[in-house]
């Protein structure tokens, strides 16, 4: 009991970190925002059977990160909060998918990650939206 919410209490220590380390990189401007937001598009989510042979738990991880919003004096946008949330899942050694998906021709969009069989989304609106699909050719919009 101790030993985990002392786990989970480090996560959320890393949290702050890695969403200190995605305002930076808003800091530096758009450019260093869009390749970063690439490349974790790009980056293909562990499979269920994978992230069984991990144990982790997934929720956890994630509520570490929205925790750490919750902490943090600045406001994290959506975007912001699923590049920490994968950065965290990479320190745990598992692979996730950063999703951003549009729910309309306005400029409502979203951002969430997917790891596993779990949309992991700290609005839980990710449903609302078609998410960009990522491959070799480019973008496209593809289905939530």
């Amino acid at each position: 009991m101790i030993g985990a919410k002392l786990g989970r209490g480090r996560d959320t220590a890393l949290a702050i970190y890695y969403l200190l380390r995605v305002q930076a990189l808003y800091r530096r401007g758009n450019g260093a925002v869009t390749r970063a937001t690439n490349a974790a598009m790009r980056r293909t989510a562990a499979t269920k059977e994978e992230l069984d042979a991990t144990g982790l738990e997934t929720w956890h991880v994630a509520r570490s990160v929205w925790r750490a919003k919750t902490l943090l004096p600045m406001h994290s946008t959506c975007l912001q909060t699923a590049l920490a949330t994968q950065m965290l899942f990479a320190r745990k050694g598992v692979s996730s998918a950063l999703r951003v998906g549009v729910a309309s021709t306005e400029t409502d969009a979203h951002a969430w990650v997917e790891v596993g069989d779990f949309i992991l989304d700290d609005q839980r609106i990710a449903h609302r939206f078609a998410a960009f699909d990522v491959s070799a050719n480019g973008v496209t919009r593809g289905e939530a």
